[in-house]
């Protein structure tokens, strides 16, 4: 951006907008989305800390530092029953993972330099939940937040709140804010060790890039492209990348903002922004059928012959044509079969290594053995991204069973105590005297001074329940599941809940 008024102007009203987040580059470093990401329960609080912070962002204004003294801290209220609606959690018990992210803030440190030293700071310095009003007050360090306010005409990058709000992948959590920050320049290089150690990918987990490639890259750029106002996609670096044993030692990012429309958020001005790049993987080859010899009118543009010369100087062909020759090869090939047909032939011989002698090897038989390749390789990708999506959702699935189970058991449990107090003496003395026959001396059931304690009243509450009353366990889970999460289970033939869907 040019150092303008007006620019510094047009960063202060995006600044008051709540819906729009504008920050400095540096806040969208590796290491720090890194650290707003970090936590041992991976697949929930890595999903809510993120937006925590940019829904904190979004309400701190430039007049929030006006009459603020030397070190005091500025006061943001959070309803949660407003945010979690924002972010589509509004239909479960999910206030305690607010809870939970709002902790993971309070220990995640920032750092930054100025002329004065280093400074370090929590991003969350003090926080108050207010039960009654269900609203947590979350206190920010004045200088952390002059930190964040202070954006330059240079170097800033701005985002609507909703385009991290509406992620639900961890992965694209992580690294959506860092990438939108590289918008302005359309592209991010760096070798593969930087980015795992600056992500925190440095694992085994993660050791082969295929790995990497599966469970991080594909589903986060497929949730960023089609959720957000970026569209991201990447190449990859090395040695042997068309071998059978390909060596990945590097990764290009190539980024690209969407159409303006509807939704969008306003555009920063800054550098042109470059196309992206398709991405090539394996896929097999299936039918083998001749295409037929008809002419098809096709007229190639600069962009599509640029594609598939460099696709035809990627195939291993013996004995290769000059330029020229090859160029009148592609637009006979073309006429003859389509462009969809060539691509799907070019793309199809790479992947799967054929040896090539001469260009004699194109013949008709040939382009009707890949027809269809593109379509199927998309159709492959599609189906891994399904298993992969799968796999999540019964992740979730086990995690949101293992929460109602939970919050069932908690409420099993206050519900034996109060029966132990309903009871009469009468149906109760006899029960505490089996007990103490039993477990006489033991502090668990009995204090020093013969009183039952929680568990021994918890033991005959439950006893009483079980045996003299007409309560059903599994109809009250169902009930509770029903009421209190808006989700019906069922039982299969070992007992085990799960959810209908």
């Amino acid at each position: 951006m040019s150092e303008t008024p007006d620019n510094r102007k047009e960063i202060e009203a995006l600044q008051q907008n709540p819906d729009y987040i504008i920050m400095n580059n540096p806040l969208a470093s590796p290491k720090f989305v890194r650290n707003i990401s970090k936590s041992e329960q991976k697949t929930i609080t890595e999903i809510y800390t993120p937006k925590v912070f940019y829904e904190i962002v979004s309400q701190l204004k430039p007049e929030h530092l006006l009459g603020v003294a030397n070190n005091q801290n500025i006061t943001i209220d959070i309803v949660i029953k407003d945010f979690l609606k924002e972010i589509g959690a509004e239909k479960t018990r999910n206030y305690q993972h607010l809870i939970t992210s709002i902790e993971t803030l309070q220990t995640t440190i920032l750092k930054w330099r100025d002329e004065k030293g280093e400074h370090r700071s929590p991003i969350v310095a003090f926080s108050t939940h207010d039960r009654n009003s269900s609203t947590i007050q979350v206190q920010v360090h004045e200088k952390l937040v002059k930190v964040i306010l202070d954006v330059k005409e240079k170097g800033n990058f701005g985002f609507f709140k909703r385009n991290v709000h509406k992620l639900q992948n961890a992965q694209a959590l992580k690294l959506y804010p860092f990438f939108k920050a590289w918008s302005n320049y359309g592209r991010y290089e760096t070798t593969l060790i930087r980015f795992k150690e600056n992500f925190g990918y440095n694992t085994s987990g993660y050791q082969r890039f295929a790995a990497l490639e599966k469970y991080v890259l594909m589903p986060a750029l497929d949730e960023i492209n089609n959720k957000t106002d970026i569209q991201l996609s990447y190449q990859k670096t090395g040695q042997n990348l068309d071998g059978a044993k390909p060596r990945v030692t590097g990764l290009i990012f190539f980024i690209k903002s969407k159409v303006k429309g509807k939704g969008k958020a306003p555009a920063l001005p800054g550098a042109p922004l470059i196309q992206e790049l398709e991405i090539d993987t394996e896929y097999e080859v299936v039918d083998d059928k001749p295409v037929k010899n008809e002419p098809v009118s096709v007229e190639l543009t600069s962009a599509e012959f640029t594609q598939l010369f460099e696709l035809f100087k990627k195939i291993n062909i013996d004995d290769r044509p000059d330029a020229i020759a090859s160029k009148l090869l592609i637009e006979g090939y073309v006429a003859a079969y389509g462009k969809q047909a060539v691509i799907d032939a070019f793309h199809g011989v790479i992947d799967t290594k054929a040896r090539v002698r001469s260009v004699a090897f194109f013949t008709p038989e040939v382009f009707g053995r890949y027809a269809g390749y593109e379509s199927r390789k998309e159709e492959k990708r599609q189906r891994e991204l399904e298993q992969l999506n799968s796999k999540k959702q019964e992740q979730q699935d086990k995690e949101r069973m293992q929460e109602i189970l939970t919050y069932f058991e908690s409420r099993e449990y206050q519900y034996f105590l109060q029966v132990y107090e309903q009871i009469s003496d009468e149906q109760r003395n006899p029960l505490l005297k089996q007990l103490w026959d039993t477990h006489e001396g033991n502090e668990v059931f009995f204090s020093a001074d013969g009183e039952p304690t929680e568990v021994a009243k918890y033991e005959i509450g439950s006893y009483w329940v079980n045996n003299f009353t007409a309560y059903n366990r599994r109809m009250t889970l169902q009930r509770i599941a029903e009421r209190d999460y808006n989700t019906r289970i069922e039982f299969d033939d070992k007992n085990n809940p799960y959810f209908v869907k």
